[in-house]
């Protein structure tokens, strides 16, 4: 009986540990978050290895815990104003080839902001599946 009791009990712990080890992987969305039709987040991760992510949107926010990336130097996109603002950018989309970031704010307006891969703080993700880079 006792035989039993002690494989169970590892077997239990050994289910936790493993959880443990799930929950404490993040993914930096630094190339790139965006909300899919299904309504699920998007993280886009860029540097040696592209990699693509659908998360739990609950699960993704950023290191000061707020569901926005702030951004500078961000110009209203298809605007005859070039005037500079700062943004909260609710979905955001790194563009390699001009080395910016085009912005979706929570009022829906779009912006290109200055900024690159080593200096615009991320949305971090938890609880991701990895999916197809399109």
């Amino acid at each position: 009986m006792h035989h039993l009791f002690f494989n169970i009990t590892f077997l239990i712990f050994s289910l936790w540990i493993h959880g443990l080890e799930g929950d404490a992987t993040v993914w930096a969305c630094n190339g790139g978050y965006s909300i899919d039709e299904n309504g699920h987040g998007i993280c886009k991760m860029q540097g040696q290895f592209n990699r693509k992510y659908q998360c739990p949107p609950n699960t993704c926010l950023t290191d000061d815990n707020q569901p926005w990336v702030p951004m500078s130097g961000c110009v209203l996109k298809h605007s005859p104003i070039k005037g500079q603002s700062n943004q909260q950018c609710a979905t955001y989309d790194y563009n390699e080839p001009t080395v910016d970031y085009t912005c979706t704010n929570s009022g829906q307006k779009t912006y290109v902001c200055a900024g690159t891969l080593a200096t615009v703080r991320p949305i971090i993700c938890k609880s991701c599946i990895r999916i197809l880079w399109s």
